[in-house]
This record gives C-alpha cells, structure tokens and sequence, in this order.
C-alpha cells in the first residue's frame, strides 16, 4: 500500500519529469530535479510541509486555476534556499514559453499535489481551504 506521501512523491515526479521533456536540456531544471529527488528521499515529510506552507498562501488560486501562482516573479518565499523553490523558480522562468496544454497539465498536477500534500501532513487551514472548493458531501478529510 502506498502512502499519503509515496502519492505526493509520485505526482511531483510526473511533474518534474512533464516540465523536464518540455524543457529539454534546460540545465537549471535538471539541476532543481536532482536536488528535489534527493529531498524527497532523505527527508519527505519536510520536504511537503515546506511545499504545502509555500503554497498555502496561493490555494484559492491554485484551487480556482489562476495564474498568479505561476506568474508572479517576486515573493519573499523563494528567496529561501530550498530544492522546491528553486524548482518553483524555474518552472516560472519557463512558464510564458508553455503552451496552454502545458499549462493546464502543470495546474492541474499543483491542485493534486496540494490535496496530497494537505492530507499527507495533515494541515488544518489548508483541508479549510480545499473544503471551500469541494461538493459539502466530499470533504477532504484526514
């Protein structure tokens, strides 16, 4: 049986590997996916929080498929050292040469792993955030 963060590691991997055959060679996203696998096995449970934190202040956008996550270019949150923001950063950097199936696929995989990382770490005002969104008979639940 796989867990709540086994789900969350297999997601961003799909992601990583998505945002990596769009953007073949591009040195830094190769550089940021090592640094995130690496992450991910040695400590994954930190590795979500720090991700669902980051996020938490852009969920309703994230939820409602907006942009603003993925267009910003200045947030004190990336100016941390971490393998997710500087995954964040270049997926940024990339974002404005993506094509609109590229970057629905790209929301829509930053819902999902919201939800898994929300359930995976178990953070209360994130599951109040995705309830907002949710059929009132489906809540996300821990």
């Amino acid at each position: 049986m796989t867990t709540n963060i086994g789900k969350f590691r297999a997601q961003i991997n799909t992601l990583i590997e998505f945002v990596s055959n769009v953007a073949p060679g591009d040195r830094e996203l190769e550089k940021n996916k090592m640094k995130l696998e690496t992450a991910m096995k040695i400590n994954p449970r930190e590795t979500v929080e720090f991700f669902v934190d980051t996020l938490e202040p852009y969920a309703d956008h994230i939820l409602l498929g907006n942009e603003e996550y993925f267009t910003q270019t200045s947030d004190e949150t990336f100016q941390i050292d971490s393998e997710y923001s500087q995954f964040s950063a270049t997926l940024r950097r990339l974002w404005s040469n993506l094509d609109k199936e590229e970057t629905e696929f790209i929301k829509k995989r930053f819902k999902l792993l919201l939800m898994l990382g929300t359930v995976a770490v178990k953070h209360e005002k994130l599951r109040n955030i995705i309830n907002k969104y949710r059929d009132p008979s489906n809540p996300l639940i821990f």
